[in-house]
């Protein structure tokens, strides 16, 4: 789902960027899950944070682009709310972009460089609650934007790489994998492994969306229930014996 509130209602045209413009701001918002579109928990902390830096920032926050249930791998100017924001960016009608965290914008490191970059030559200004200005070209402020995106992709090729060594152990034992389920035992790994480390039904979700994995019935949202109901199942039971053969027989 995507929402756009446009700043200046009616045709635009190409025009060249003026002062005012440059004080005029965009907030970006993006949720993964249509949970968290649903139930607007996520939507509404990241409005908060760019409106208040938008205020401490001295900018007119004009209004915002939304896209709801849409992956951060989805390159920026394939996400609908994320273009639009971008049409009125190159027309001049504002001159700042504000998302509430760099991986808002984007989860892989190419794309949020890319519009950084493109940030640059027409001459607007994306930044983020947390301090990341692509005006700000200074040694230290490209490491700490090269530093944030780093970790958002090491944290999910983390994830996609423990799960693989998960299942590697699995088939090294002779569990034979590919058991009738409705989804893979890949999945069903990866939603064990987090449950392991306490994360939640819903970052457990918002994590495989993020991460395109679609539900047994092709659908890219996952519900915390679904999560809940493939973690409970005969198969994922079989799975977290052979992980966790101690946990296994203390509570046979």
């Amino acid at each position: 789902m995507t929402t756009v509130t446009p700043l200046i209602p009616g045709r635009r045209t190409r025009a060249r960027r003026t002062s005012t413009a440059s004080t005029i701001a965009a907030g970006y918002l993006r949720v993964s899950t249509a949970d968290q579109a649903e139930s607007g928990l996520g939507i509404d902390a990241q409005r908060a944070a760019i409106t208040r830096t938008a205020e401490q920032q001295g900018l007119t926050l004009a209004g915002f682009y939304t896209d709801a249930g849409v992956s951060g791998s989805v390159a920026p100017d394939k996400r609908p709310g994320m273009a639009a924001a971008l049409d009125t960016l190159a027309d001049a009608s504002a001159g700042v972009l504000i998302a509430a965290k760099i991986d808002r914008v984007s989860r892989s490191t190419s794309d949020a460089l890319q519009l950084a970059d493109r940030a640059r030559r027409e001459g607007w200004r994306l930044i983020t609650a947390d301090g990341l200005d692509s005006s700000d070209e200074t040694p230290a402020n490209k490491l700490m934007t090269n530093i944030q995106l780093s970790v958002v992709e090491w944290e999910r090729d983390t994830i996609r790489s423990r799960t693989r060594e998960a299942l590697a152990e699995l088939k090294a034992r002779g569990v034979k994998l590919g058991h009738p389920c409705t989804v893979s035992d890949e999945v069903l790994t990866r939603i064990i492994l987090e449950l392991s480390e306490c994360k939640s039904l819903r970052e457990i979700g918002a994590g495989l969306r993020e991460d395109g994995y679609t539900t047994a019935t092709g659908k890219t949202t996952w519900h915390a229930q679904t999560v809940k109901q493939l973690a409970e199942c005969t198969r994922a039971r079989e799975i977290t014996s052979q992980l966790f053969p101690q946990s296994a027989a203390t509570n046979a």
